[in-house]
């Protein structure tokens, strides 16, 4: 009975190998116990014969694992396996609590606490700032932004579309507000990227017309750092570079804009006037020519007269469509203010005038026409045979005779009447001089025309400023402080080096805003790089600091800095 039990016991080994590890003398490997786990349930040899249990009641004893590693056979010898690689072990390590809070003086947030950049470091040793997702806020303080429209309108959405069948509980605003309170809000300023706002595209803008004059000055600036002062000192590089890239600048942003603002359309004026009368004569691209003064003041005069004939085109355009059927000598006096002496001329032709378009197509002529039509009109006043041609078709031909106020029969007919001043100018420099005459001559024609020193009295407007033009000056207030345009002081300054640059620089010479200083400041340094330096260094730090204070208002402060650099002393700079 013991022999076949032994038989069936050697059997059962053989067609189920187990492998026999060396007990383990303390804590058990966890291989080990997986192996005793899933051996648990079979039958084990022992080393020693000893009497077998019955499987209803196994002993603790008989789990115990061999010292060796064998393969029970029936073969007379058993062979031996290599022992198995033990497992390294591994040891669990706790975190160990401080005693407490860092010192303030020993923490890396010391001093911090007043970072805008994070939140978080403000007062952090008395509450925790509690970010949610999505840039969620919630603290005890006050708001820090106020809700978008979107948000309102989301509210109200919600407020209407509400079906619920039980009732609303009434709304109560407290007539102090408690100062307990929790407030969570959306971060506006964090907000992930969207599609941009026309809001937001206008700031972008209003930057870029900021910024890219300020870059254009960088690139055409001499910076240098004295040994005296650890400042960099910033003057303007001499030449015309700068001139020609701001004038080029804003034509395109003029292109871009179209007329929605009549600012910078001036601007445009100022600085296409500026390459007029201080720009290269000819293509950047070729070599400059050497010229004598009369050549100088040929092309002068050339570039002034197609800046004037520019500048009029939009006006001459409004009033030729305004002129009706049958109102012709209207609209070829129109023409004629603009220079625009071929389109008079067909005009004519097609209205059936064909000898007014004889006469405007001699406009351009020797001086010797111009004295045969004043006598002309002497003849017709003398037999006062001027009273039967209309007063429009008188003041055409006042124009091409050179008379600026002609006294017919019946009335006085002056050509300057409803002219701005800047065609003011054009007709004396094209109609009532000569073809060699300087800018500087029409300028004091026209100086004179609207101050009264000339024979005919006063029959001019002044140049008043745009924003000024359709206003009717104070006869009081003009008198004790005239207000010019710019464009005016532009040309007396071409006309007169010496001319004051402190009324010229003036903000109100360009706008009603006493305090934009941009054309003001970049055209400074344009005259400084032109040799223009009779400004008085008060009124030099005035309009740095102006403009340095408008760029830090508009969040430039690096800018800002970049302007004070201009201020010529040295101890003023590092008290900006």
């Amino acid at each position: 009975m013991f022999h076949d039990h032994a038989a069936m016991k050697v059997s059962t080994d053989v067609s189920s190998p187990r492998l026999v590890l060396p007990a383990a003398q303390g804590r058990p490997s966890a291989g080990g116990l997986l192996q005793a786990r899933f051996t648990s349930g079979l039958p084990q040899l022992s080393d020693s014969p000893r009497p077998l249990l019955p499987p209803s009641r196994p002993s603790p004893a008989g789990v115990e694992a061999p010292r060796s590693l064998q393969w029970a056979g029936p073969g007379p010898s058993p062979f031996t396996l290599p022992s198995r690689t033990p497992e390294p072990s591994f040891r669990t390590v706790g975190v160990r609590r401080l005693g407490g809070p860092v010192p303030l003086k020993e923490s890396i947030t010391h001093g911090k606490g007043g970072l805008l950049m994070d939140t978080g470091l403000f007062a952090v040793r008395s509450f925790r700032v509690g970010w949610g997702p999505g840039w969620t806020l919630a603290h005890c303080g006050s708001r820090l932004s106020s809700p978008t429209s979107k948000q309102f309108e989301h509210q109200e959405l919600t407020a209407k579309t509400d079906f619920s069948f039980l009732p609303k509980p009434a709304r109560s605003k407290p007539l102090t507000e408690s100062p307990y309170k929790v407030v969570v809000e959306q971060v506006v300023g964090l907000e992930p990227p969207r599609g941009k706002t026309i809001e937001e595209e206008e700031d972008e803008e209003s930057q870029a017309v900021l910024q890219r004059p300020l870059e254009i000055c960088l690139k055409h600036s001499i910076v240098e750092v004295p040994d005296s002062s650890a400042c960099p000192a910033v003057r303007p590089q001499p030449g015309v570079a700068a001139l020609h890239e701001y004038a080029e600048w804003i034509a395109e942003l003029k292109d871009r804009r179209g007329d929605t603002e009549p600012l910078l359309g001036y601007w445009a004026e100022v600085w296409t006037l500026c390459e007029a009368l201080w720009g290269r004569l000819g293509p950047s691209d070729q070599e400059a020519e050497v010229l004598s003064e009369y050549e100088q003041q040929l092309e002068r005069r050339r570039s002034f007269s197609a800046w004037l004939s520019h500048g009029a085109s939009h006006r001459v355009e409004e009033e030729v469509a305004l002129a009706r059927k049958g109102r012709h000598v209207d609209a070829v006096f129109s023409y004629l203010t603009g220079n625009r002496i071929s389109e008079a001329c067909r005009l004519a032709q097609k209205e059936g005038d064909h000898r007014l378009s004889l006469l405007l197509s001699q406009a351009v002529g020797s001086q010797y026409c111009r004295d045969l039509l004043a006598l002309q009109l002497a003849d017709w006043h003398r037999m006062q045979t001027d009273c039967y041609l209309p007063e429009e078709r008188l003041r055409i031909f006042a124009l091409l005779a050179g008379k600026p106020v002609w006294q017919s029969t019946d009335s006085l007919v002056n050509v300057c009447a409803e002219l701005d001043w800047k065609r003011c100018v054009a007709v004396h420099l094209w109609f009532m001089l000569p073809p060699t005459a300087s800018v500087a001559d029409a300028l004091a024609r026209y100086e004179a025309a609207f101050q009264g020193l000339c024979e005919a009295g006063k029959y001019a407007c002044a140049p008043l400023p745009p924003y000024l033009e359709a206003e009717q000056p104070d006869l009081e207030e003009a008198s004790k402080r005239p207000l010019y345009d710019l464009c005016f002081h532009l040309l007396k300054l071409y006309s007169d080096r010496h001319y004051g640059l402190q009324q010229l620089l003036e903000p109100l010479a360009v706008t009603w805003e006493r305090l934009d200083y941009r054309l003001s400041w970049h055209l400074w340094g344009v005259l400084q790089a032109l040799h223009y330096t009779h400004l008085s260094a008060p009124r030099q730090g005035l309009l740095h600091a102006s403009y340095a204070a408008q760029l830090e208002s508009a969040g430039l402060w690096h800018m800002a800095v970049f302007i004070l650099l201009h201020i010529p002393e040295h101890a003023y700079v590092h008290r900006a």
